[in-house]
């Protein structure tokens, strides 16, 4: 997550999965900035590695 701190500021998708005690994930990250382009959050998501396999599947 950490990338998403340095500028230039873009929106960060992990590469590989990662797993812990709750299942299979895949994160992203994406800073906030106010209008003069001063980082002011940062934001995560873990989407399911499961459903993004049904969401693949149902694609095709």
């Amino acid at each position: 997550m950490i990338e998403v701190l340095r500028k230039p500021y873009k929106i960060n998708v992990d590469k590989e999965f990662t797993v812990d005690k709750w299942g299979v994930w895949l994160s992203s990250y994406a800073p906030i900035v106010d209008s003069d382009g001063n980082i002011i959050a940062a934001i995560g998501i873990d989407m399911a590695a499961q459903k993004l396999l049904n969401m693949k599947i149902d694609i095709y």
